[in-house]
C-alpha cells in the first residue's frame, strides 16, 4: 500500500512541532536553534525567487552561527524545504555565498553584511539574520524576539530589489521594513 506523500509531509511537520515542546533539559539549549529552523522552513513555502527553478536540491548556507549551523544539518537531515533536499554549508566568503539559495547570518561586521547583501539581491539568495539592525541594512528577513515569542520582519525594499515574490499572506505576518 502506498503511503499518501502529504499525510507523509503532515507527520514530519507534526513530529517537528512535538519535539519542540517536548524538548528535554539536555535538548533545551537548541530549543531556539530548532524554532528558527522551523521558522525558515515555514517562510520559504511563502516565498518564491528565480534561483530554485529547475534544481534538484537547496544550498543553505550559514555564516557565524556554529550552533545553529550544528542544528540546521540535523533538522535538514529529514526535513525538506520547496519539496527538495537540503545541503547545509558553512559560509566563510562571498565565493561560498554565491552557490547558496538562501544563507542565514548570525554575525558579521557591517562591510561584510553589505557585501553580503548586494551578492543576495544580484543573485536571488534569500538572506536571513536575527541582528538587530540587519534588517533595516537590508536583509530581506530578519528574526527578532518580542516577548518572548520569535517573530520575523522582512525589508520589502530589498527583498523586491532581489525579484522574491513574497505571498501577502507571510506579509500580514510580519513586520514589515
Amino acid at each position: 500500500m502506498k503511503k499518501n506523500p502529504i499525510t507523509i509531509k503532515y507527520r514530519k511537520v507534526l513530529f517537528l512541532f512535538l519535539l519542540l515542546l517536548s524538548a528535554s533539559e539536555g535538548f533545551a539549549q537548541y530549543e531556539p536553534n530548532v524554532l528558527k529552523a522551523a521558522y525558515i522552513e515555514r517562510i520559504t513555502r511563502f516565498i518564491e525567487w528565480a534561483n530554485t527553478e529547475g534544481i534538484d536540491s537547496i544550498v543553505f548556507g550559514i555564516v557565524n552561527d556554529r550552533e545553529f549551523e550544528k542544528t540546521a544539518h540535523e533538522i535538514f537531515k529529514s526535513q525538506l524545504i520547496k519539496e527538495l533536499p537540503v545541503k547545509v554549508i558553512h559560509v566563510s566568503d562571498e565565493t561560498d555565498l554565491q552557490i547558496c539559495h538562501l544563507c542565514y547570518v548570525g554575525n558579521a561586521d557591517e562591510n561584510t553584511i553589505n557585501n553580503f547583501i548586494g551578492i543576495a539581491n544580484k543573485k536571488s539568495i534569500l538572506l536571513l539574520s536575527n541582528a538587530g539592525s540587519y534588517g533595516l541594512l537590508g536583509v530581506h528577513i530578519n528574526f527578532y524576539i518580542e516577548g518572548d515569542k520569535l517573530k520575523f520582519e522582512i525589508n520589502k525594499n530589498s527583498a523586491h530589489a532581489a525579484g522574491f515574490k513574497i505571498s501577502h499572506l507571510l506579509m500580514k505576518s510580519a513586520r514589515i521594513i
